[in-house]
C-alpha cells in the first residue's frame, strides 16, 4: 500500500487536513498515477512538493508529473502461456 516512505507521508499529510474518506480517495489516486505514470516518478513529484512545502493532492502529484515531464513510459508486459508439460519432461529426464 505504501511503495516508499514518501508514499506513507503523503498520505499521512492528507489525513491531517481532509476527513479519512477524502485522505483516501486522494491517496487511491496517487497510487493510480504511480501505476500509470511510473512509481519512481510518482515518488520524484513526492519529494519536490514535500522538498517545496506544497500541499499533497493527487492534482499537485499531477501537475508536478506535467512539470518534470521526464519520467519514464509504462509499458504492459504479457507473459505467454507456460506449458507445465515441460516441467514433467524435466522430472523425467531426473529419474533416469
Amino acid at each position: 500500500m505504501f511503495p516508499t516512505s514518501r508514499f506513507r507521508r503523503a498520505y499521512d499529510a492528507m489525513k491531517q487536513r481532509h476527513t479519512p474518506r477524502v485522505a483516501a480517495r486522494e491517496y487511491l489516486q496517487i497510487l493510480k498515477l504511480a501505476a500509470t505514470e511510473g512509481e519512481t516518478a510518482v515518488d520524484q513529484a513526492l519529494i519536490a512538493l514535500e522538498t517545496n512545502e506544497h500541499p499533497i493532492a493527487s492534482d499537485t502529484v499531477r501537475q508536478q508529473l506535467r512539470e518534470s515531464g521526464d519520467h519514464p513510459q509504462v509499458h504492459e508486459i504479457r507473459i505467454s502461456q507456460i506449458d507445465v508439460g515441460l516441467y514433467d519432461q524435466l522430472l523425467e529426464v531426473q529419474h533416469v
